[in-house]
């Protein structure tokens, strides 16, 4: 007899079709009934699991299929059993080790290697981290034979007893972990809202050592791949304690196993990204999700789930506690800690005794409308004169300076100013962001490349002008005003290297004077201790937008930015330039903190309605030609009427990016009072919708809980 959570092979039409076995069943309605061809892998998925993965189709009514592929790796999911092979690491034979060096002559990837070689045994993952074409490289090597392979051996992490840090509580952190330790017998959800710098890593540390005491596994979730390895250093120097790390940056194999690591228990803590709230445990004892508040923890490509609501969740069908960290909750949250469904655990101080920042507006419009122009041609005009003298101030000082703006590229509009022209995407409705650097226009929705024109395509104009500004604009225009200070540009395109935040993470933490300009990718807990002073260049972007989020958003991305600043020495300054200086948000800010910004915010969305006072759903369908989506959704808003859904079913309406890739993009929004109804009457219109004869002209999904418009 075959246990659900069975991997098996199956005959489907003409071909073998692989299939998981979830239930059993006495018998069946169908006469003839095909026989399984193969079992592959005897429970693959334990009775957790499978539970948890039916409870995710469920309430996000997405195909069981496609959610159980997002939740197992590819390689245990095949049609051939996976058999992990033995990891090797390489080493320099006799032979390799006699060569000279004058050998390498005409091979420089072949002598940085064998250079490397000559101190020390290398891991794949080492090598690949010095070339990306190593392992070529390694295989002519082996056949001179100067170059041979072993078994690895498993190793501690890269620490000693003598580097191991203990942790050191404040009085404040021993509060919080002792307020935890109270429910560690049981679920529990906690709301842990810690001031940035108050220390919030050291207390999941500690949390996750006193689970290792008693022989339990430790989940710890972030938001983005760049926050992994600074969390694993500081687990292992302060624990000693080997890290498993799971997250799509990794290779197939890696997470196949890592997910063995952690069923067998062998694992003990894993830091991971989003997909990682699916790996199994043997005796899981605590979840963790930091920066709890971030969008990235919501799947916006097939199966539209949110790791943090699966987190809370999967904890409460393990009976075991959650954390749910950030210096910025989100506003579901604090809600949730004000109905008492969460604890709340504070940490209104910074570790150490750190002062937190101060806060200024800086009011761009008694700036000159002309600008001064660098001798590139960048504008100088992108910063404030206040502004400029501030950050030439920290530098001569000693400190570093971190300039924000959430915006990669280098002008986000090329115009002809003779005819009017613009550069637009004519597979999207955005215009094209002009990177300077590539020399070459491209689409940030559909990454549509084109090569900048050389003259106005329109009317032949030799002049085209660019209009506001990106990182690259602002990487260009610092290095100009302040040289020789090294600024440093963090964003999708300068990090897209293997190992390229690591190494910024290194020479900025060397401590000497520099300036870091980059997008969002800045705020989500870096320690860059010696930042004195953030900039932040256009406040203004989020003030006024549709989407009844981005006030709450735009707190947050300030207040994480702002939070990078003073975390050691003297006191940090945050200075935000806009045209708005009047704004209540930005009053608000500067005179307040976050969890009184959040209060007046929660206040606004009960007064509209919106979540987390309602519940939403929203059916999204993209098509060729905009009328078959919106028609597609007229018949959708058609059948909630015949069903009777209870609360409010708004639109068909574009979305904010109404064309993208080609296809036009419609939604239909459904709020209902409470989720318990939303959910009761989901199915039923789900049901309904697949029946529509249009829904075959269209793509469509549902998405529940959305986090965007």
């Amino acid at each position: 007899m075959l246990l659900p959570g069975t991997l098996v092979e199956v005959p489907f039409g003409r071909r073998q079709a692989l299939g998981l076995v979830i239930s059993q069943a006495a018998g069946s309605a169908f006469s003839e009934l095909k026989t399984i061809a193969k079992v592959i892998c005897r429970e693959l998925l334990d009775q957790h699991q499978l539970a948890l993965l039916e409870w995710c189709w469920r309430y996000y009514q997405h195909p069981a299929g496609e959610v159980l592929a997002a939740a197992v790796p590819k390689l245990l999911r095949a049609a051939q059993p996976y058999q992990p092979k033995p990891e090797l690491e390489y080493y320099l034979t006799s032979a390799g080790r006699q060569l000279e060096a004058a050998v390498f002559a005409r091979a420089p990837v072949q002598f940085m290697l064998w250079r490397a070689l000559q101190s020390e045994v290398l891991t794949p993952a080492q090598l690949r981290a010095l070339s990306a074409g190593w392992s070529a490289t390694c295989r002519r090597m082996q056949e001179k034979g100067w170059v041979t392979t072993r078994r690895a051996q498993r190793a501690a992490p890269d620490v000693n007893d003598q580097n191991i840090q203990s942790v050191q509580l404040s009085t404040e952190q021993q509060a919080v972990t002792e307020q935890v330790c109270r429910h560690f017998s049981h679920y529990h959800c906690c709301l842990l809202y810690g001031v940035t710098g108050s220390g919030k890593t050291e207390v999941y540390i500690d949390l996750i050592n006193r689970q290792l005491a008693e022989g339990r596994q430790s989940l710890l979730l972030a938001p983005e791949i760049g926050l992994v390895p600074q969390l694993v250093q500081r687990i292992q120097q302060q624990l000693g304690t080997p890290v498993g790390t799971y997250h799509s940056g990794m290779s197939d194999a890696q997470r196949a196993q890592v997910w063995q690591g952690a069923r067998s228990g062998d694992c003990k803590i894993v830091v991971g990204t989003r997909s990682a709230v699916f790996l199994p445990f043997d005796n899981p004892g605590l979840i963790i999700v930091d920066e709890e508040h971030d969008p990235a923890y919501k799947q916006f490509e097939g199966f539209h789930y949110s790791a943090r609501d699966v987190a809370i969740k999967r904890a409460q069908m393990l009976d075991i506690p959650v954390i749910l960290g950030s210096a910025t909750p989100s506003l579901e949250s604090i809600a949730n800690a004000g109905q008492q469904r969460y604890s709340l655990a504070q940490l209104a101080s910074r570790h150490a005794q750190v002062e937190l920042p101060d806060w200024s507006l800086i009011d761009c419009r008694a700036t000159p409308s002309s600008l001064r122009q660098g001798v590139s041609g960048s504008s100088y005009g992108l910063l404030h004169n206040d502004v400029k003298q501030a950050v030439q101030a920290q530098l001569t000082s000693g400190r570093q300076v971190l300039v924000f703006q959430n915006r990669r590229g280098y002008a986000p509009l090329l115009q002809c100013p003779a005819c009017g022209w613009q550069a637009d995407c004519h597979r999207c409705s955005a215009h094209m962001t002009w990177h300077r650097k590539k020399q070459h226009l491209q689409c940030h929705h559909c990454e549509n490349i084109q090569p900048r024109p050389q003259q106005c395509p329109s009317c032949a104009s030799p002049v085209l002008e660019h209009f506001g500004s990106g990182t690259e604009q602002l990487e260009q225009a610092l290095a100009e005003i302040f040289s020789p200070v090294p600024v440093y540009r963090v964003d999708s395109d300068s990090m897209r290297a293997r190992g390229s935040m690591q190494q910024l993470r290194e020479e900025v933490l060397s401590g000497q004077p520099c300036i870091l300009v980059g997008t969002q990718m800045l705020t989500k807990g870096h320690h860059f201790p010696r930042i004195g002073l953030v900039v932040v260049v256009d406040v203004d972007q989020a003030l006024f937008s549709a989407d009844y989020r981005a006030t709450e958003r735009l707190a947050q991305q300030l207040v994480q930015v702002a939070g990078r600043a003073g975390r050691e020495g003297s006191k940090g300054h945050i200075l935000l330039q806009t045209r708005q200086p009047e704004h209540p948000l930005l009053q608000l800010l500067i005179s307040t903190d976050y969890w009184q910004v959040a209060g007046q915010l929660l206040k606004l969305r009960e007064q509209a309605g919106f979540p987390p006072f309602s519940a939403q759903a929203v059916i999204r369908a993209d098509a060729n030609k905009a009328t078959l989506a919106e028609q597609f959704l007229l018949q959708a808003k058609a059948a909630a009427n015949r069903l009777g859904l209870p609360g409010d079913v708004f639109g068909p309406v574009p979305a904010l990016l109404e064309k993208r890739a080609g296809r036009y993009r419609y939604q239909l929004w459904w709020q209902a009072e409470h989720r318990q109804i939303l959910q009761q009457m989901l199915p039923q219109w789900v049901e309904t919708i697949q029946k529509l004869p249009s829904r075959s002209s269209v793509r469509w999904h549902i998405d529940v809980d959305p986090v965007a418009l």
